[in-house]
């Protein structure tokens, strides 16, 4: 049996099997558990006063590529008054909620931790440091007798007469969930994630509008009689109804007749030559307007040159060697690991820059990382490789010298090869935003569909100090209600108005109430930046005291709350949100 010690904790483990953990503070957390399932060596260091670092070793020894299903750490937490719990997928759950969560490492878990806190003020922190793009689920199981049950599964390939390695980061220490997001966000900037950093153009943009070239959703922007662009009118028009515009992204600007929608993006015959519209980007740059374009990841027109060059070979099969045919049978759907085909949208992509100069291209449905798997054995590839195909393409992107976005936001293993990207949710937070703040996100309310009146996803947007994604008709009552064009219009001009919404010092869910009044911080050195939301179905009040006289300015509703005052009594209806500055002398 080996032991093991720091200043925050005890534990004894003997081969693949943990004997206990102790906690110095609040006794036994765990004991007779497995640390790992299917196999491999583990071994166990002192990593700091608070952690310990557990390492998972898996050696092939043949000539042949081995396939793996391990899971690694395998813990079970041990009842003790009432433990509490964050799952931070994309709509994260922090609960003392008896319940089950399993998801796939991808945009719908795409940070690697999992959060156990609450007995003690103690917090015990699971962190891994997986740098591959292997499958992995992370699973959180609370049960009815109040044990806990977290997991992480990882499935992939070892080659041969290689050593798989997992490394996990187990901590516990004072505090609560907060303290593991820091950890996480400490350990993980260590290796790469200070390069997931938006330029500043984009961390000061905060409504990204989408236009056509042709008539869809909305009017089209080019004229095809006359050859001409609506630009300035469709700019002038935008900005009125939202307060602002920050970036236009053009959707479907490589569309012509004969060659559909994607894959040749060269249209400059139908569109009378590229000068037009890269005379449109540099008017719209002329008025402090960014410009991007649009390109797909997966897809192929079946009408284009390439398409029937190389679409058929490309294509990605499912596991019954049939292709994907869920968006339509006008496209192929091209494998992320196919280096030609990767290749030829790199061309694509570089040709255009050099045509029209944008500020950005956005890759289509990139980012989600589990929508498809490809088992064309033409490809010679292990199947599961979605999320390394899309690492490897992103990453050759760097040297074009432009801002990259995806249409999900991505995980945190390919998170420093892009610079922005849009998002999904309508969870009362979203934590990647804090975990990543320097990183423009841009919320998709719905997705080719009207918004109508939905102010609460609005809202909620606010709260969390994020920009939001924009498509369809600003004329048409369906797509947007006068009242949500309104509160845009408030929302963006307190964005823009506040910089401490662009701080890197920022807490998710300072004050957390899910039936009550909760509350996100943004801080720089000129002042503090509270967004409140009332997450329950009535009218609330909270009363909040400071250590020290402070002025506090409801930045809501453009008023003076109060001077060199300790203390404030908020009240705010269902569902609504406010904002507060506060300002004090250190």
């Amino acid at each position: 049996m080996k032991k093991i010690e720091n200043k925050s904790f005890f534990m004894a483990f003997q081969d693949e099997q943990l004997i206990v953990l102790n906690d110095k503070c609040i006794g036994e957390i765990s004991r007779s558990c497995q640390l790992v399932e299917h196999g491999g060596e583990v071994r166990v260091r002192r990593f700091s006063d608070t952690a310990v670092l557990l390492e998972l070793r898996k050696e092939n020894t043949t000539k042949r590529k081995q396939n793996f299903t391990v899971t690694f750490p395998s813990l079970k937490v041990l009842k003790q008054e009432n433990w509490k719990y964050c799952f931070p997928s994309l709509e994260p759950f922090i609960s003392s909620d008896c319940a089950e969560y399993d998801l796939e490492y991808s945009t719908w878990f795409p940070m690697q931790f999992l959060s156990i806190f609450g007995v003690g003020g103690r917090v015990l922190t699971l962190v891994s440091l997986d740098e591959t793009q292997d499958r992995k689920r992370f699973y959180l199981n609370k049960t009815s007798d109040g044990e806990i049950y977290a997991k992480i599964y990882y499935q992939g390939e070892i080659s041969p007469q290689d050593i798989l390695v997992l490394q996990i980061v187990l901590d516990i220490r004072d505090g609560d969930w907060h303290e593991s997001l820091c950890l996480y966000r400490q350990l993980w900037e260590k290796r790469h994630l200070s390069g997931a950093v938006s330029p500043i153009w984009l961390q000061n943009s905060y409504v990204f509008r989408q236009w056509f070239l042709h008539e869809n959703y909305d009017d089209g922007i080019f004229e095809k009689k006359s050859g001409n662009y609506c630009i300035e009118e469709k700019l002038q028009e935008d900005q009125k109804a939202f307060g602002g515009v920050d970036y236009v992204q053009l959707f479907d600007w490589g569309q012509t007749p004969e060659s559909g929608r994607v894959g040749d993006y060269m249209p400059w015959a139908y569109l009378g030559g590229s000068w037009r519209l890269a005379a449109g980007f540099q008017y719209l740059r002329s008025k402090g307007v960014r410009t991007g374009l649009y390109f797909e990841g997966y897809l192929i027109s079946k009408s284009s040159r390439l398409g029937r060059l190389k679409g058929r070979i490309w294509q990605v099969m499912n596991t019954k060697k049939k292709i994907y045919s869920y968006v339509g049978a006008a496209f192929w759907t091209c494998c992320p690991r196919v280096e030609e085909w990767h290749q030829a949208l790199y061309n694509k992509i570089k040709l255009a820059i050099q045509q029209l100069n944008p500020d950005a291209v956005y890759i289509d449905e990139y980012g989600c990382g589990i929508q498809y798997s490809c088992h064309n054995n033409a490809h010679q590839h292990c199947a599961e490789t979605q999320l390394d195909g899309e690492r490897m393409f992103l990453k050759s992107l760097g040297s074009l010298n432009t801002s990259v976005l995806t249409e999900y936001f991505p995980v945190d293993n390919t998170i420093m090869y892009q610079q922005a990207s849009l998002t999904y949710g309508k969870g009362i937070i979203n934590l990647t935003r804090f975990a990543f703040p320097l990183f423009r996100q841009f919320v998709i309310i719905r997705c080719d569909e009207p918004i109508g009146n939905d102010i609460q996803s609005l809202k909620l947007i606010f709260f969390n100090g994020q920009g939001i994604w924009i498509s369809g008709n600003v004329n048409d009552e369906k797509w947007f209600s006068s009242e949500f064009l309104f509160l845009l219009r408030k929302i963006y001009r307190i964005l823009k108005q506040n910089r401490q919404f662009r701080s890197e010092n920022c807490i998710p869910l300072l004050y957390y109430d899910p039936e009550g009044i909760c509350v996100n911080s943004f801080i720089d050195e000129e002042a503090t930046l509270w967004t409140l939301y009332n997450a329950s179905k009535s009218r609330k009040y909270k009363v909040f005291s400071f250590s020290k006289p402070m002025d506090v300015y409801d930045v809501w509703n453009d008023k003076i709350i109060g001077e060199g005052i300790k203390q404030i009594k908020i009240s705010i209806d269902a569902g609504e949100v406010t904002c507060l500055k506060l300002q004090g002398e250190e």
